[in-house]
């Protein structure tokens, strides 16, 4: 018995300076940048939220979109929340969902590594997915411009000791930096449009 639990003991030690606590979150948030405009347009624009559901470790994505939709330069001001007496050229209404996926092959390689006591373990990979996706309106004064849509994922390879209170946040992290910043892409690429469509708004008025 007493050797048995050494043996234990043993593998439990190999398990454990083998790497068994790795993690990498592709792509790290870090490394993703916000894209910039080339000029502000002379407008502000409030930001509202719309329907949300957050599961999977994430946090509001709406402030986050915020910061780096003033960070891009895009418009002159960006209101979040909005107050009554701000006064806007447009409307940003998010949509968001987001959730986590597990590793669908998780339950086949955690039986494998049991069975043979963990000695696998250094060697298995677990690749979760936290996914997010948002529909974003643009409109003015109650009038739909036109809608925005994104879905993006982000890609959490861990090893069975993996600390779940690191992997969650930074996973949940890259995908919400990931669909930010898609979503200004998509606005800085229809600046042309977006700006004849606030400056006759404007001018109507």
């Amino acid at each position: 018995m007493k050797k048995a639990c050494q043996i234990l003991l043993l593998i439990f030690v190999i398990v454990v300076s083998s790497g068994c606590a790795s993690y990498e979150i592709r792509p790290p948030a870090a490394l993703i940048e916000t894209p910039k405009a080339l000029g502000a347009l002379p407008f502000a624009v409030g930001i509202s939220k719309g329907p949300q559901k957050l599961t999977g470790g994430f946090s509001d994505v709406v402030p986050v979109f915020k910061d780096d939709l003033e960070r891009s330069g895009l418009f002159r001001t960006v209101y979040y929340p909005v107050r009554p007496d701000d006064k806007i050229d447009g409307s940003i209404n998010l949509t968001i969902m987001t959730e986590f996926k597990m590793d669908p092959m998780w339950f086949p390689k955690a039986f494998f590594t049991g069975f043979f006591m963990l000695i696998p373990a250094p060697f298995t990979w677990y690749n979760h997915r936290y996914q997010a996706e948002s529909t974003l309106q643009l409109s003015r004064d109650g009038k739909s411009i036109k809608a925005y849509r994104s879905k993006q994922v982000a890609i959490a390879s861990v090893k069975v000791m993996a600390p779940e209170d690191k992997v969650d946040p930074e996973g949940a992290e890259s995908a919400t930096k990931l669909l930010t910043t898609d979503l200004i892409r998509q606005l800085l690429s229809d600046r042309d449009f977006i700006e004849k469509e606030l400056t006759t708004a404007r001018k109507s008025e």
